[in-house]
């Protein structure tokens, strides 16, 4: 038997962190930015990803945890 993580208060709460949107905005992916259609951030946490794109995106947001409301709402549109 394994005693990893004993000890370790886990969180029901698994935001993208910032290190991995920055990764992800230096990509060479190409996003589609001619904001034709909204994006949609289903798990949206405190809007990392959101925070990082461009504010023209046209945004729908869903999130469950309802500590995430008051960061959510304060990001401009």
């Amino acid at each position: 038997m394994s005693s990893t993580g004993r000890g370790i208060k886990k969180s029901h709460n698994y935001w993208t962190p910032d290190w991995c949107v920055e990764v992800l905005m230096k990509s060479s992916i190409q996003l589609p930015m001619d904001n034709c259609w909204p994006w949609l951030e289903p798990c949206a946490g405190s809007g990392n990803i959101i925070k990082a794109m461009p504010k023209e995106i046209e945004w729908h947001v869903c999130e469950i945890d309802p500590s995430c409301k008051e960061q959510l709402e304060a990001i401009p549109n």
